[in-house]
């Protein structure tokens, strides 16, 4: 069934995977494995970028998400968790509009730009 789709279809689908890990945690380390996968098949076109910036997004948001379990001994966890939330989220939007106009993502400055 995935062969059927072509690889922009496929970056949406890991966008979209990323939207519902929100609901199902563990859909994230779905999405960024066929991110992985799928940035071979799109090594050299305007593609790989979206791949490189949702492989990007989900190490540090995983990163920021562990310091924040980690700290939730200090009790500010819980705020750097949702902050690293609101970035994963913010991260998926800017990704899924640049798709949808076609355009190369620069995963630079960590998508704050």
């Amino acid at each position: 069934m995935l062969d059927s789709l072509t690889s922009r279809e496929k970056v949406q689908a890991i966008y979209l995977v990323y939207l519902a890990s929100f609901v199902l945690a563990p859909l994230s380390f779905v999405g960024v494995f066929f991110a992985y996968k799928l940035r071979r098949e799109c090594h050299g076109t305007w593609l790989e970028s979206h791949c490189n910036w949702q492989i990007q997004t989900f190490w540090i948001s995983f990163g920021a998400f562990v310091a924040g379990v980690i700290l939730t001994f200090l009790f500010i966890g819980v705020a750097v968790m949702v902050v690293a939330s609101l970035w994963f989220l913010y991260r998926v939007i800017k990704g899924w509009i640049k798709l949808s106009e076609n355009q190369v993502v620069e995963p630079r400055a960590f998508g704050l730009v």
